[in-house]
C-alpha cells in the first residue's frame, strides 16, 4: 500500500468537509466570488482542492434544494475603486493553514 494512501473513511470525511465549508461560505451575505470561495477552502482543509466549478456546483444544488444563495460580487476587484476597495477588504477574515497531521 502506497504511503499517501488514505483510508476511505478519511477521504469521505474531507470530501464533506469540502462541500460543507463551501456551502457555510457561499451562504455568507458578502458575497464571495466562487474563485475566491474555493481558494478559502482550500486553505482551511489540507489536501482539499476545490475549483470555482466545483463550488459553482454547490451553489447550484442548493439553489435546487430551495435554498436562497446570497448573489455573487459583480465587481471585478481590478474595476473598483479605493472607497470599494477600503470597504471590501473590512470583511475579509484571515484564517490559519490547517494543521498538518
Amino acid at each position: 500500500e502506497s504511503p499517501n494512501a488514505q483510508p476511505e473513511t478519511v477521504k469521505a470525511m474531507r470530501d464533506k468537509g469540502i462541500g460543507a465549508l463551501a456551502r457555510q461560505i457561499l451562504m455568507d451575505p458578502a458575497g464571495y466570488p466562487h474563485r475566491l470561495i474555493a481558494a478559502m477552502v482550500n486553505a482551511q482543509l489540507d489536501g482539499a482542492q476545490a475549483t470555482d466549478k466545483s463550488v459553482r456546483w454547490y451553489a447550484n444544488d442548493m439553489r435546487k434544494k430551495g435554498i436562497e444563495v446570497p448573489p455573487r460580487q459583480k465587481a471585478h476587484p481590478a474595476y473598483i475603486d479605493e472607497e470599494q476597495s477600503a470597504q471590501a477588504l473590512k470583511i475579509v477574515r484571515v484564517v490559519e493553514p490547517a494543521a498538518k497531521g
